[in-house]
């Protein structure tokens, strides 16, 4: 903030403000603010300059507009850097097993755990399509599994010899 002062680039200055107005806000809520609540911060502020972003684009206020998105460019560069979609798979597919999460009933925890390994190098949608996407996955390959008891167990029945049983 106080680089932003000095290069006086008040664009940057007013972002930053932002950011620093909201976390005080979270501050107050819960009591202390951490990497991962600052992190989530600067999403949620990046979320509303692209939704106002997109509203002044229908609005036709192209100036307001570049505005929105130049303040979103601001906010990126203090995310970190995206992790790739394998490494997020792979960490998606280890929280699954250390849970034993099987259906989509448990994608809230799952996510949640999710959220914190990545430390904030991927945004919730993203995290949200892998870990439904894995838990889909999971929960076909349980319910063919199943079938497949069923056919055997089925199958099973029918090559029992039958009995017949006469009465005197």
């Amino acid at each position: 903030m106080v680089e932003a002062m000095k290069e006086k680039n008040t664009e940057k200055l007013s972002v930053l403000r932002a950011v620093k107005a909201s976390l005080a806000d979270s501050m107050r809520s819960s009591g202390e603010v951490t990497d991962t609540k600052v992190i989530s911060t600067i999403r949620k502020l990046i979320k509303q300059r692209e939704d106002s972003a997109e509203q002044f684009g229908k609005a036709e206020r192209s100036d307001l507009e570049k505005k929105e998105l130049a303040e979103i460019k601001i906010l990126q560069e203090y995310l970190p850097e995206d992790i790739s979609s394998a490494e997020l798979e792979k960490i998606v597919k280890k929280v699954i097993e250390e849970q034993g999460a099987t259906s989509k009933k448990n994608a809230g925890a799952v996510i949640k755990v999710v959220t914190e390994e990545a430390y904030g190098g991927s945004d919730g949608k993203t995290i949200s399509a892998a870990v439904m996407g894995e838990l889909a996955k999971k929960e076909a390959a349980a319910q063919k599994e199943e079938k497949k008891l069923e056919k055997e167990e089925d199958k099973s029945e029918d090559d029992l010899p039958y009995r017949t049983t006469y009465s005197l």
